[in-house]
This record gives C-alpha cells, structure tokens and sequence, in this order.
C-alpha cells in the first residue's frame, strides 16, 4: 500500500492522503509526467536547419555517375557570389535572356548561360517531338500515352532544371547531369 510522502500515513484512495489531504503521485502518474517533461524537453530543441551541402552529397551519385565536369575553380569566390542571382535566372526558362545579355562579360554568369540555354532549347524540341508524334500517331497510340509521356519529359527536364539551381545556390560550376555533355550553345 502505498504512503503519503508528506506525513507518511497510508493512502487509500491512491492520491489522497486520509490524515493530512496531500494529493501524492503514484508511481504511473509520475511515470506520465516524466514522459511529458522529456517531450517538452524535445519540442523545445531546435530544428536542424537545411544545410544544402549535405543535399549535395546525397545528390553526388547523379555526378559520378554521369561524370558532369565541375569547373568551379576556374572562377573567382567573390564573382561565384556577387552574381548568383543573375546566374539563377539561367534556369528559369525564358530568363535565361536576361543575364545573356546583361552580363556578357562575366565568365561565371554566361557559363550558367550556357547550360540554361541547353536545357530551354532541348526542352522546347522535346516537347515539340512529343507533341508532333502525338498528332501524327493520332489513332494507333491508346490516348493516354502521349500524355503520360508528356509528363515525364516536363518531369526530367523539370528535376535538370533543379540541379541547376542547386549548383547556383552552392556557387558550383558544374555541368548539367546527362545533358551537360551536350552543347547546343558552346
């Protein structure tokens, strides 16, 4: 039977004490309350904050793999970050004219230029194929695959796209994976 921890006298009830009224903790309750302090404890901790260079490494297997030359030493730290934001523009499609010909003459800038051209011009022809056979085949395709095709070349092109301004972001000068080897734009 459980005692009172004020006076000591036995507890009936299993809270209250009959000679003095304390209300005690049991074992289970004490237990609980515990478990909310630690959980308290945890909430208050602070959140790990996104760190893009483990992001980085978890994406390094698209670069070994596909072997994308990585030429970020060639450029100097203070251009890499006095012109990131020009540089960003380079993926977003139809910007990619904003910093070709605003910044012509920084290496750093036209070398995301470069890449974001690449990637808007086979994305454009992509989607032109895909579009062009979808008419073409009207009929003898079951309807729903162009569109899924569709879909996944967006998707592709969409994630390429992502890299970029990954590499933006980490002031890397790294090539696209799997199209950085083609240079439609040199």
């Amino acid at each position: 039977m459980p005692t009172c921890s004020n006076c000591g006298s036995p507890i009936v009830d299993g809270r209250r004490c009959e000679n003095c009224g304390y209300l005690s903790q049991t074992e289970a309750s004490k237990k609980k309350e515990e478990k909310a302090k630690r959980k308290l404890l945890q909430d208050d901790e602070p959140e790990e904050e996104f760190n893009p260079q483990e992001l980085s490494d978890k994406l390094h297997w698209i670069f070994k793999k596909y072997e994308v030359e990585d030429t970020t030493s060639m450029y100097d730290i203070e251009e890499r970050q006095k012109n990131k934001g020009m540089a960003l523009l380079s993926y977003l499609g139809i910007l990619v004219l904003i910093p070709w010909f605003a910044k012509r003459g920084e290496k750093y800038i036209q070398f995301h230029v470069k890449q974001g051209i690449n990637l808007f011009i086979l994305w454009i022809i992509s989607v032109v194929v895909v579009n062009f056979l979808s008419g073409a085949l009207r009929g003898t395709i079951p309807v729903g695959v162009f569109d899924i095709l569709n879909i996944l070349v967006n998707t592709f092109f969409a994630i390429i796209m992502i890299v970029g301004i990954f590499n933006v972001l980490m002031e890397k000068a790294k090539a696209l994976p799997i199209i950085g080897k083609i240079k439609i734009i040199k």
